[in-house]
Formats: C-alpha cells, sequence, structure tokens
C-alpha cells in the first residue's frame, strides 16, 4: 500500500505540473532561466563572480580588446565562436561580465526547455518533464553556465543535435536537416570534439530509415544537404579568417596541446599543470626542440608526440582511456582549473544543489544509476540516437582529458535517459514485480559504485582555493585595485606561500601602496622560489631603490623637527642602496649642523662627507659645502673655509648660484670661528 501511495502522489505531482500550463516545454523553460538567475543572485558574492579567470580570463581579454586589434590570431588559439559570441555581447551591452551571464541564463533556459522536448519526443511527456527539472536544478550545469565559459553554449548545441537527429531519423526535410547541418557547424566552432557527432549523424542518415525505407539516392541527398547547411556556415567565415589572419580557424591550435595533456607518460603530472610559469614551459616546449614558436607548430609537435606515445605505450594508453572514462562518470565533478565545490562557499543553491558524502556526489551520485537502467532499458531508433551521440561525445572527451566542466554538456542526454530510468523503476515498483525490481536494483547498486568507488583522481589532488584568490588579486591587479588585490593575494599565500607569482604581483601592488617593507618580503620570497629570474631580480632591486627614495625624501622632511629619526631613515635608505650619495651627504649635514647637542657628532659627519665625495665621483658644490659645514663642526674651520670656496668655484664653473648666498654665509661664519647651526 505505501508503494503504491508513493507512485501515485508522483503522478498527481506531474499532473498538476501539467495541468494548468498549455505548454509544459515553455514552462521547463522559463523555469530553467528563473533558476539560472536567481543563481546568478545568490552567487554575486563570489569573489571571481565579475573576475574571469583562466580560459574565462582568456576570453573575456581578447571580446575587451577587439575594439582596438580587431580579429588576430590569438583569437584562433581556442575555439572561435565563444570569444565572437563574448565580443558581439561585449558591443552591444559594453564591457560587462553580468550581461554576458545574463545571456547564460538565457541559453541554459532554452537548453532545459529543448531537453523537455527531447525527453517528450523519444519516450513520453513524463520523462521529458523529469529530464527537464534534472537539467534545471542540476547544481555543476548552473555553476559552469555562470563562467564566461563556452558551457552554455556546449548544453545548448548537444540537446539541439540530438533533437535535430531525433526528428530526421523519422521525417526527414529539406530545411530541417539544413539547419542541424547549420548547428552542427557552429557547434563545432564551438568545442572540435562535436566532429565526431557530425560522422554519426552521417551513419544514421545513410542507414535505411525504418519504416520510411527511402532510397539509396534520397539518403545520400540528405546528407548533402547537412553538408551544405554545414558549409554555409564554415565557407565564409573560413574565408574569413584565412584574409584576416591567415589561418581557416575551424580547429584549433590548442587541440595539440590538450590531446597531449591527456595522453603521454607522465599523464598525471601533466593535468595538474597549473596557469603560469609551468604552462608557459609546457608552450615553449615545442621552440625548444626546433619547432617554430608560433601556435600551429606547437600543434604538430604535440600531436606527433602524442601519436608516438600511442605507438610505443598501446598498454599505457588504453589503461589511461579507461582511467579517463572512470573519470567522466565520477559523481564527484572533477575539477581542472575550476572545483565547483570549492565555491559552495559563496552560493546557497549551490550548497543545496551540489555536495558530496565521502566517496559520493550529489547530484551526478543519484542521476548516473538512473542513467544506468534508463540506457539499459530503453529501446527503439529515438533511443538509439540519444544513445550513440552521448557514447560519441562521451568517447570525444575521453580521448583527450576528462574534467567536469567539458562533462557539463553531456547532461541534457544523461538527464533524459536518468529520467526513463526513473520511470522504469517506478512502474516495476506499482506493478511490484519482484524480478523486474530485482534487475533494476542491481543496475542501480551498480552505477553507483562505478560513479563512487574509483579514485581519487590525479585531478582530486590538487587545491584550486590558492588558484582561485590568486587569479582573482590578478584581476585586480590589471585594473590597478592594489588594495583590493593584496587582500585576494594575501588569501592565496596563507593557503599556498610557494607560489612565485603571488609573491610578485603582491608585492608590485605593495610598493605602488607605498608599503615598501612588506613589498620587499615578498619579492625576497619570489626571489628564494626561483633564484636567477631576471625579471625577479630586477623587481627587488627595483623596490629597495623605491624604498630607498622614499626613506630619503621622509628624512628630508623631519630633519629640523627630529634629526635623530631623520638619521635613522637616511640610514635605511643606504642599507637599500648602499653606494647612494645623497643619504649620506645628509647624515652628514645632519651631524654637523643640527641645533640638538646629542645628535651633534663633528668627526662622524667629517668621515660621512668624505664618503659622499668619494661615492659621488664628480666634482660636486653641495658635497664640498656639507665638507666644509662637517669641518666646522670639528673645529677644522681653515680646512672648512677651504672647502667653502672650493664649493663656490664649482658653482662659477658650472654657472649655478643658487647655493652661493649660502655659502658666502657660512665662510663668514667659519672666519668668525662658528660652526653652522639650523
Amino acid at each position: 500500500m505505501c508503494q503504491a501511495a508513493v507512485v501515485t502522489q508522483i503522478d498527481n505531482l506531474i499532473q498538476k505540473f501539467r495541468g494548468p500550463m498549455r505548454s509544459p516545454m515553455l514552462g521547463i523553460g522559463i523555469l530553467g532561466l528563473l533558476v539560472r538567475l536567481l543563481f546568478l543572485w545568490d552567487s554575486r558574492v563570489d569573489p571571481s563572480f565579475h573576475h574571469p579567470l583562466v580560459d574565462a580570463k582568456t576570453y573575456h581579454d581578447l571580446a575587451s580588446q577587439f575594439l582596438t586589434t580587431g580579429w588576430t590570431e590569438e583569437y584562433l588559439w581556442q575555439s572561435v565562436f565563444y570569444p565572437a559570441f563574448l565580443t558581439l555581447v561585449y558591443k552591444v551591452f559594453g564591457v560587462s561580465v553580468l550581461a554576458v551571464k545574463f545571456m547564460h541564463a538565457v541559453i541554459g533556459g532554452a537548453s532545459c526547455a529543448l531537453t523537455y522536448r527531447l525527453g517528450s519526443m523519444v519516450h513520453d511527456r513524463r520523462v521529458g518533464l523529469g529530464a527537464g527539472l534534472i537539467l534545471v536544478f542540476c547544481g555543476p550545469v548552473l555553476f559552469f553556465e555562470s563562467r564566461l565559459l563556452a558551457t552554455a553554449w556546449a548544453v545548448f548545441w548537444t540537446v539541439a543535435l540530438t533533437l535535430f537527429m531525433v526528428r530526421c531519423i523519422s521525417r526527414p526535410s529539406i530545411p530541417l536537416l539544413f539547419a542541424m547541418g547549420m548547428t552542427l557547424a557552429l557547434a563545432v566552432y564551438t568545442r572540435p570534439t562535436f566532429i565526431p557527432v557530425g560522422l554519426a549523424m552521417i551513419v544514421f542518415l545513410l542507414i535505411p530509415n525504418g519504416p520510411l525505407q527511402q532510397s539509396l539516392r534520397r539518403r545520400v541527398v540528405n546528407v548533402g544537404v547537412v553538408v551544405a547547411g554545414f558549409a554555409v556556415i564554415v565557407g565564409p567565415t573560413s574565408v574569413f579568417f584565412q584574409t584576416t589572419t591567415g589561418h581557416l580557424g575551424l580547429v584549433p591550435p590548442s587541440g595539440g596541446i590538450n590531446l597531449f595533456i591527456g595522453n603521454n607518460p607522465d599523464y598525471e603530472s601533466t593535468i595538474n599543470i597549473r596557469p603560469g610559469l609551468a604552462w608557459a614551459s609546457l608552450v615553449a616546449e615545442p621552440t625548444r626542440h626546433g619547432y617554430e614558436p608560433n601556435p600551429w607548430s606547437g600543434n604538430q609537435y604535440f600531436r606527433s608526440q602524442t601519436y608516438r606515445f600511442v605507438r610505443s605505450e598501446p598498454g599505457r594508453f588504453l589503461a589511461g582511456l579507461g582511467d579517463k572514462a572512470l573519470t567522466l562518470v565520477s559523481s564527484r565533478e572533477i575539477p581542472r582549473n575550476l572545483d565547483v565545490f570549492l565555491h559552495r562557499e559563496w552560493s546557497h543553491l549551490l550548497v543545496l544543489s551540489t555536495w558530496k558524502i565521502g566517496a559520493w556526489g550529489f547530484p551526478f551520485g543519484l542521476i548516473f544509476p538512473f542513467v544506468v537502467v534508463g540506457f539499459v532499458r530503453s529501446a527503439g531508433r529515438r533511443a538509439l540516437v540519444i544513445k550513440v551521440l552521448l557514447g560519441v561525445l562521451a568517447a570525444s572527451l575521453i580521448l583527450v582529458f576528462v574534467s567536469a566542466r567539458y562533462c557539463a554538456s553531456l547532461m541534457p542526454l544523461f538527464a533524459v535517459l536518468a529520467a526513463n530510468g526513473f520511470v522504469v523503476a517506478l512502474a516495476a515498483l506499482r506493478r511490484r514485480n519482484w524480478r523486474e525490481l530485482l534487475g533494476v536494483g542491481g543496475l542501480l547498486v551498480g552505477g553507483i559504485l562505478v560513479c563512487t568507488v574509483p579514485g581519487p583522481f590525479a585531478q582530486e589532488s590538487v587545491d584550486l582555493a590558492a588558484e582561485l584568490y590568486l587569479g582573482v588579486g590578478e584581476n585586480l591587479y590589471d585594473q590597478q585595485e592594489w588594495q583590493q588585490a593584496v587582500v585576494y593575494l594575501d588569501r592565496s599565500i596563507a593557503l599556498d606561500p610557494e607560489v612565485h607569482a603571488s609573491r610578485q604581483i603582491i608585492g608590485i601592488c605593495l610598493a605602488n601602496l607605498k608599503q615598501f617593507d612588506l613589498a620587499i618580503l615578498h619579492f625576497e620570497e619570489a626571489v628564494r622560489l626561483r633564484p636567477g629570474a631576471p625579471v625577479t631580480e630586477a623587481n627587488l632591486k627595483q623596490c629597495r631603490q623605491e624604498r630607498a627614495s622614499y626613506r630619503f625624501l621622509a628624512g628630508r622632511e623631519i630633519e629640523l623637527s627630529d634629526p635623530f629619526r631623520a638619521i635613522g631613515e637616511y640610514q635605511v635608505a643606504l642599507r637599500d642602496v648602499p653606494t647612494w650619495y645623497k643619504p649620506v651627504a645628509r647624515q652628514a649635514f645632519v651631524l654637523a649642523t643640527t641645533a640638538v647637542d646629542s645628535v651633534r657628532s663633528g668627526e662622524r659627519a667629517v668621515s660621512l662627507a668624505r664618503r659622499a665625495v668619494e661615492l659621488r665621483r664628480v666634482p660636486d658644490p653641495y658635497l664640498q659645502f656639507v665638507l666644509a659645514a662637517a669641518l666646522a663642526e670639528s673645529g677644522r674651520f681653515d680646512a672648512a673655509v677651504s672647502a667653502a670656496n672650493e664649493a663656490l668655484r664649482l658653482i662659477a664653473d658650472g654657472k649655478d648660484d643658487n647655493m652661493a648666498g649660502e655659502i658666502q654665509q657660512a665662510i663668514i661664519s667659519f672666519n668668525a670661528r662658528r660652526p653652522l647651526r639650523r
């Protein structure tokens, strides 16, 4: 009775949701949009909300600079669609991260609506509703769609292409096939991993189509229409890029290095290479091996290295594919540069929708077991489309490398299969078919084990919190928000004090804030972390010079009111720049002329004055005047007069009489056997 009541209540809930609405698809789309807007509001305190990081920062910078640079080769390093989209948004709305996030929310809402439609077409409305709601509330998808990344579009293309394919295997039409080809082109420009989807489409279109039984000629024409739609987008775009940059731009040169990162003998290290020096060193590796210093030559180098690894160590290559396959279905949302669990701190919705208990993660730890049930228990050509496209997309990710960010694009297909699995389980429960329930239960348990037990994976060993704060600090540094940058860089250093970039950047920020003591401490740490690095050592030297100048000026301001402190400031300046004559001369002058008896010291003043003359190396009237004052304080008035007259001579030779009056007054005092006082 209890089981039957549960099933009845769920069915009633579905009917209540469906009844008042004329279009459940529209309702799911609006709900998806509202949840995404709510997520943006809820996560607005995330430090990285207004500060794109890593790839997102690259896209943001390219789009921001477009008005001055136009299209350049830099746009082609990664897939070109997203930076083009971002550029368009910035041209229409201005450089606004919030405007982009709003557009992503709209795209995400559309993906939810299409997922409902896909589930309804392949199975029924219950599956469509379940699939749509999974995508609406899936925390990782909400998170990745809110970043300045291509994830929102990749999710949309996945469900749109699958819908096209489902329609075309039963009722193909010229407009539909043409639109499918155009959509495929845009998807490929978004991520090259959609290329195998195009091949799968061609296979589906060439296979005899069930009850339609189209002729071979007609099936070939269908493929031709898809290719034509693809060419309508790719043709003019390729001509444009070839003309403006010298490259076609369909497949980005970053593909080679990404393929190498996921397929090499040292995979566990390369997959965890962080942005910064380690990444720059990897990018420069082709040049060190004699390749031209450009991305396309680098692409060839890394592909050749990958093929060499596959040929020489096929066993390790296949084992790596297996490891990446398990990574793809892990419920723990395996990170690379973005860790969704790290950002739960700043979002109540993420706390509710994404969490872990030990090695089991929600929501995928609940979704995937039902995906297994739905995969096994679904049948028919439409269901086969989902299975094949899911397999093709998953394989293209596994062939390169896997992270939660890229897996998010598979979620519409996972959602349809999971919703179908849930409906199958409910139906078995309603019928009390214990044999069927036992089979479903076995599949569920198997799914839980597969998405929970394997691991930990290499990527899970990296704590990205310090990198997050470093990225935000770098953005603020670029915007010359020195004080705010220091706040986040301090947090980064507290979490990981051994990061050279953090020390460098915070040192520059502190120097700009005139906090030279702290800046020098960080620069010294940067030198320790990377000894011999020219830029690092130059920063330390420059900061010491700036502190010396700052302390020197501070000493000048307080010479009369606090001569003792002034001498201390000059001594600090000399520790930073021991060969700088000015603080030596000012110490001598203060020791010789101050009215404070406890500070004056004639002999010390003479010694410092002569040291200043040695450091200057060229005749200087001012230094001769300082020496004269010091000699007078030590009682050597004749020598003082002689030094003062030498100063006057140097002034006359240089035609500079600014000090002449003061020196002449001093000579009168020296002749009267009186030292100079201030």
